[in-house]
């Protein structure tokens, strides 16, 4: 194991993934190994795709081809557990697109593997320019992106046992804590002796900020003792003099300025009924955000090394594309080896993402998904001290006779880091007794030992025992940290 020194430590911890609101939708999954499994911190709980070929309307079910003019072949959707299976599936969507030629769909008869299109009659595959490119099912039965044609028939470039995979996320929203204000959501229509509006000043806010705010355009408005306020239990409170029995009503539906009104961004439903006549009224719902993220790591899975995984993210739900869209707003691929991949990015808040992986060449005919990140990172100002321990824990048991030989329970064993952090600031200080608080020992997160240049030395484990801060005068304070792999 490399001992980085001085490198760059980063610590992932806050999973998006596992959060509670968080929607998770696998392309496919078998009975046993479901997506409960992503929810679980184990590296051996796995989500296990469906062996062979999964094919879903509008992803992976069309056949773009050119006889006798442009067509289009639709492979009915469903599971198709074997090559052959999946080579009639085929050969049924191309005769109900064009009857006329015979068509003959081989897996392995030629090669190992290896998909075989052919025809009696001359075509070609648009696999290249089909105008349902991005929903094609070629790259799931071994082709290229090219055009092809032959009377004899056309083989794809590699060997293919199963479909790509995925797994779609909608990303659970978290507290807004920055309001931003501008000409698109600036005014506010009440009617209290008479319909006004308030118009709030432009700017970003905190929800106090905002609060303080609104109430300096409500007195502009209406001159009195306006007290709006905000708190992250009930988010923001319209309200006006609380002593004196005063009322109004707000006008989310029948306010002439509903089109750059304010009601959505402070949590009140815009476009219902008016409110009633009140002293006061509270959000509707709290305000939320979509969460910052900005790294994506894998652990536990059976993907070869020649296999693929892209992790795709957009403003609207990516599970019904296709998946060789070129839609996604972005799109990042984890590199690493067979234990481990990840990818650092600049920060997103994208709420929707999918993770594509491509290993049809994996003739185990199937893939699996243990643990998955999407989420922040923390990263110390100061660096590791003088490197690192890594300590060789044997978790076997040796029992120990009075006048014979002992008897060991041999198990695994596992890497223990221990790790100094010296000379923090205040704010590296309150890092680690932020990790120290929402992550007790056994709790698993992730550990970067080395994120500049070597991005994917990267362990997955728990603090073995709460941190050790040390307590100085001035930047004098040392962390010292034990942080023990997790095992399959």
């Amino acid at each position: 194991m490399p001992q980085p020194g001085g490198k760059i430590q980063r610590f992932l911890r806050a999973n998006s993934v596992l959060a509670a609101d968080t929607v998770i939708l696998p392309g496919s999954e078998q009975p046993g190994f479901g997506r409960s499994a992503l929810l679980r911190p184990g590296i051996a709980d796995v989500l296990r795709f469906n062996a062979g070929w999964t094919i879903t309307a509008g992803v992976n079910d069309k056949i773009d081809f050119f006889r006798s003019g442009v067509k289009v072949a639709t492979i009915v959707p469903g599971h198709y557990a074997t090559g052959t299976a999946m080579a009639a599936a085929i050969v049924a969507a191309l005769e109900a697109a064009d009857s006329t030629p015979v068509w003959v769909c081989t897996w392995g008869a030629v090669s190992p593997g290896m998909f075989r299109i052919s025809s009696d009659l001359s075509f070609i595959l648009e696999f290249a320019t089909g105008a349902n490119f991005a929903s094609s099912v070629h790259r799931d039965i071994g082709f290229g992106d090219v055009g092809l044609g032959s009377t004899l028939g056309v083989e794809g470039i590699r060997p293919a046992y199963q479909s790509r995979h995925w797994v779609a996320l909608t990303l659970s929203q978290v507290l807004a804590t920055s309001f931003t204000i501008n000409t698109t959501n600036n005014k506010l229509d009440f009617n209290r002796g008479g319909v006004k509006v308030a118009t709030i000043a432009s700017g970003v806010y905190s929800g106090p900020e905002l609060a303080t705010a609104m109430n300096v355009a409500l007195n502009v408005a209406d001159p009195g003792t306006w007290q709006c306020s905000y708190s992250e239990t009930y988010g923001f409170i319209i309200q006006r003099d609380p002593v004196i029995v005063t009322t109004f009503v707000l006008l989310t539906l029948t306010g002439a300025n509903l089109a750059t009104a304010i009601w959505e961004t402070i949590g009140f439903r815009s476009g219902v009924a008016d409110s009633a006549s009140i002293r006061f009224k509270v959000s509707d719902f709290l305000p939320l955000t979509n969460a910052s993220h900005a790294s994506s790591i894998i652990r536990g899975f059976n993907i070869s090394a020649g296999g693929t995984c892209t992790l795709q993210m957009h403003t609207s739900a990516l599970a019904g594309t296709g998946l060789n869209s070129t839609t996604p707003s972005f799109s990042k691929i984890l590199i690493g080896n067979t234990e481990r991949r990840s990818t650092y990015y600049a920060t997103q808040t994208f709420r929707y993402a999918r993770l594509v992986i491509d290993d049809i060449s994996n003739d185990a005919g199937y893939n699996e998904l243990g643990v998955f990140y999407i989420g922040p990172f923390d990263q110390p100002i100061q660096m590791v001290q003088d490197g690192f321990v890594v300590a060789k824990e044997h978790l076997t048991e040796v029992s120990y006779g009075d006048d014979g030989p002992q008897h060991a329970n041999v198990r695994a064993r596992r890497n223990v880091y221990r790790m100094t952090w010296k000379l923090l600031n205040a704010a590296t200080q309150a890092l680690f007794e932020e990790i120290d608080r929402t992550h007790p020992p056994g709790v698993p997160f992730f550990l970067a030992l080395d994120a500049e240049e070597d991005p994917t030395n990267i362990i997955y484990g728990f603090l073995r025992a709460g941190l050790d801060i040390q307590y100085g005068v001035g930047v004098i304070r040392i962390v010292n940290m034990e942080f023990a792999e997790s095992l399959p």
